[in-house]
């Protein structure tokens, strides 16, 4: 007797999962919001153009480009039909990929203003010399200076005016004493002679002291 082999027939393949209608309608409003962050990023894009800023140009369109390749994969997701696990998983890679380039790239700019921050730390503490406090200057300070100088311009301004006023006060005293000499002068002239004596001059005999000796007998 010849004994046959019985050759169990290969395990067919898992049927395919497909997401509901609920599940679909979820994935489909996530799609809608991966695409519109990814137009966000692209009009960032062209800010960083007319800014000439090559470093974000290359971080926003790669960011925006890896978001809306995910977000296309989500809407396969929800139309198509036996690749739902397939999409999903491609979905979530290009999210990955767009998730971490913006945490490099957020690490790298926390890293630069952290060194930053200590450079000028540092340059301030250790490196600058302290300032000398200069004292405040208050307004009552600044009232009371403006109040010194004007007494100050006061005082000025009272000794210019005493300083006109006297030589007018003296010009009447000196013009008399002027007079008198020119007026016995034209007396002279008039009389044609010598100028008269003053009348308070006394002769020379009357006006020396009498001695002892000169008195006149009894």
């Amino acid at each position: 007797m010849t004994q046959q082999t019985v050759v169990a027939p290969p395990p067919s393949a898992p049927p395919a999962y497909e997401f509901s209608k609920t599940e679909n309608s979820t994935i489909s409003r996530c799609a809608t919001w991966a695409k519109a962050l990814s137009v966000m990023f692209f009009l960032s894009t062209a800010v960083q153009v007319f800014n000439l800023n090559i470093l974000g140009i290359l971080v926003d369109l790669a960011i925006g480009v890896t978001f809306w390749k995910g977000a296309n994969l989500l809407d396969s997701v929800v139309d198509t039909e036996g690749d739902d696990v397939t999409n999903m998983l491609g979905a979530l890679g290009q999210l990955q990929t767009a998730f971490t380039i913006r945490i490099i790239i957020t690490a790298i700019a926390a890293a630069i203003g952290l060194m930053v921050s200590v450079g000028f730390f540092i340059q301030y503490e250790f490196l600058e010399e302290p300032v000398a406090d200069t004292a405040a200057v208050t307004v009552d300070d600044v009232d009371e200076e403006e109040d010194d100088e004007e007494e100050d311009d006061e005082e000025e301004n009272a000794e210019e005016e005493d300083a006109e006023v006297a030589p007018a006060d003296a010009d009447p005293a000196a013009a008399a004493d002027g007079a008198a000499p020119e007026g016995a002068a034209d007396a002279a002239e008039a009389g044609g002679g010598e100028p008269a004596p003053a009348a308070d001059a006394v002769p020379a005999e009357e006006a020396a002291p009498a001695t002892a000796g000169d008195t006149p007998p009894a």
